[in-house]
């Protein structure tokens, strides 16, 4: 049953990132690995097929989809606060699909660069683990405390900004690109998993 939020509830004060629960970095590792696979449903590439682009191929395609997730993250933001809307769903659904490949495009990125680079991948990718961990812990502190808290299109600016930040360290600075992918991952990361329950609750889930 759709309806309207009651104005002022402590979610609406609080935002909706504060749906997520702090989560240990070793917690997430499922999602990652969750995300990165319903990526694929928004690249339409095989790992195999990625694996062969350059990063700054492959994260040129994630600034392509930026735009329209910046659209969906602040309808999100807007009215994603806790409560269902029937006419969220499709918005959901678009941020969750578009965050997972923009996910998938950056792990790939990274993937690559190590093996070109040869720094250790799998530190890396803990190490994008540990940004929503620690980001999730810092958003619920927030709130409680009445501080701003994080928000997803804040959050998307920032991933926008470390990806961009990737593009231009891959010539200039090769050991420095996969700290912004992590971070980039990270942040991505966050707003697949506040998509996923967003529509969880759309649907009646739990």
């Amino acid at each position: 049953m759709s309806g309207h939020p009651t104005a002022g509830t402590a979610i609406d004060r609080q935002g909706p990132l504060t749906l997520l629960p702090p989560t240990p970095a070793i917690e997430l590792t499922a999602v990652h690995r969750r995300a990165v696979c319903y990526g694929a449903h928004d690249t339409g590439a095989l790992r195999e097929t990625e694996s062969q682009a350059t990063p700054t191929k492959l994260l040129s395609l994630v600034i392509l989809r930026l735009p329209d997730g910046s659209l969906a993250t602040f309808v999100v933001q807007i009215l994603g606060g806790g409560h269902r809307y029937e006419r969220l769903d499709g918005v959901v659904s678009q941020l969750k699909l578009q965050a997972a490949g923009a996910i998938r495009l950056c792990q790939r990125a990274l993937e690559v660069q190590g093996r070109n680079v040869g720094y250790d991948r799998a530190e890396w990718s803990m190490s994008s683990l540990e940004t929503p961990s620690a980001l999730l812990y810092i958003s619920h502190r927030e709130a409680s405390g009445g501080e701003p808290c994080l928000t997803p299109v804040g959050e998307l600016r920032e991933a926008t900004r470390a990806i961009c930040q990737a593009i231009a360290a891959v010539e200039t600075d090769r050991m420095a690109v996969p700290g912004h992918l992590s971070e980039a991952i990270g942040r991505l990361l966050l707003l697949f998993m506040l998509a996923s329950e967003l529509g969880a609750q759309n649907r009646g889930d739990g």
